[in-house]
């Protein structure tokens, strides 16, 4: 038995469907932007060797009388003692290390690309339709990926779009709208960083009150148990001294946020420095050398008046021949017709 198959509806199918291929080919946020699993799992590694590190400060320098030993011992509390608090700080600051180290190496290979001669000479003074095929040639062999580097997405960018316009001015707002796209990827990629630094202290406050809720609780319980003033003024010493611990947490999330911050700004800042280096570059050494085909009658301005000059003469030329012509037509017509009246005469 045989299917028939509706091929028009098959082909209206098709087209709806989402050409993922031709998305992909202008993506470059992989030049700047980390994945949300790679800083996480970073964070989680980072976490566990901080800990790692600080348990025999918590356990060999308990007891200890030195005061250096003894500051150490302190410092391994404020993570270990102070509830979840600090595990939840560990894990959000070794996240946004994470990020700043994974962009550190995509800064690094992208800085790589600069030292390359991406439009050699060698193929050609000029950059022109008929050459772009050399130079496309040519980026491809250096096995630099366009989707993680700007600069080389740039140039390719150009030379599609040259290849297709055929035009210095489109080009160059092509480069000019691919330039504000670039920084806008740039910019978003720092959005989680910038939510951690602002969460991180927040969070900090948040096991503050959490301690000094339970500080003013444990206090409230045993209020109406205390006997005598002694014991009450006991048990406001540890109120006391479980608010200062309470305060910990805002301490320690302050100095995390402050450590995350600093690298954010630099990084940041040596990614927008990239960008201006790719917006020199597009403009010095591609956008100079492009050249649109030549027009007829040449490029110098001489040239060009000397070929208007031509076209002038041979338009003055067409339209002389031609009033010629007519005048000649009119003559004849002239002829026909006074034949035509002394012949009705006669």
């Amino acid at each position: 038995m045989a299917i028939k198959v509706d091929r028009q509806r098959l082909a209206k199918m098709a087209a709806r469907r989402k050409n993922e291929g031709l998305v992909a080919k202008y993506d470059n946020t992989k030049a700047t932007a980390v994945s949300h699993a790679q800083g996480f799992l970073f964070g989680l590694i980072f976490a566990v060797i901080v800990y790692l590190i600080l348990f025999p400060l918590l356990v060999v320098f308990d007891k200890s009388e030195n005061g250096f030993l003894v500051f150490l011992h302190y410092f391994s509390e404020l993570f270990y003692e102070r509830g979840w608090v600090p595990y939840s700080l560990i894990i959000m600051m070794g996240w946004g290390l994470g990020i700043l180290f994974f962009k550190s190496r995509k800064l690094k290979y992208q800085r790589q690309a600069m030292h390359y001669d991406l439009l050699p000479r060698v193929v050609s003074e000029e950059i022109r339709t008929e050459n772009i095929e050399d130079f496309a040639e040519h980026l491809e062999s250096l096995k630099i990926d366009s989707h993680r580097n700007f600069l080389m997405n740039r140039i390719l960018r150009g030379l599609e779009h040259f290849s297709v316009r055929q035009n210095h001015a489109d080009t160059a707002n092509m480069l000019a709208s691919q330039s504000e796209i670039d920084a806008t990827t740039v910019e978003s990629s720092y959005t989680l960083l910038k939510v951690f630094i602002w969460a991180i202290p927040i969070l900090g406050f948040i096991g503050t009150v959490i301690g000094i809720s339970d500080a003013v609780a444990s206090f409230s319980g045993e209020l109406d148990a205390a006997g005598d003033i002694d014991q009450l003024r006991n048990k406001l010493s540890e109120v006391t001294q479980g608010l200062g611990v309470a305060f910990d947490t805002t301490l320690v999330a302050l100095v995390m946020s402050l450590i995350v911050m600093f690298p954010t700004t630099m990084t940041q800042k040596a990614e927008e420095d990239l960008l201006n280096q790719v917006d020199d570059y597009s403009n010095e050494y591609f956008l100079k050398r492009l050249r649109e085909d030549k027009p007829a009658g040449g490029d110098t301005p001489v040239e060009q008046m000397a070929y208007l000059q031509q076209q002038m003469m041979e338009l003055y030329q067409g339209q002389t021949q031609t009033f010629e012509q007519m005048s000649q037509l009119l003559a004849h017509y002239n002829q026909y017709v006074g034949g035509e009246e002394e012949n009705l005469g006669s």
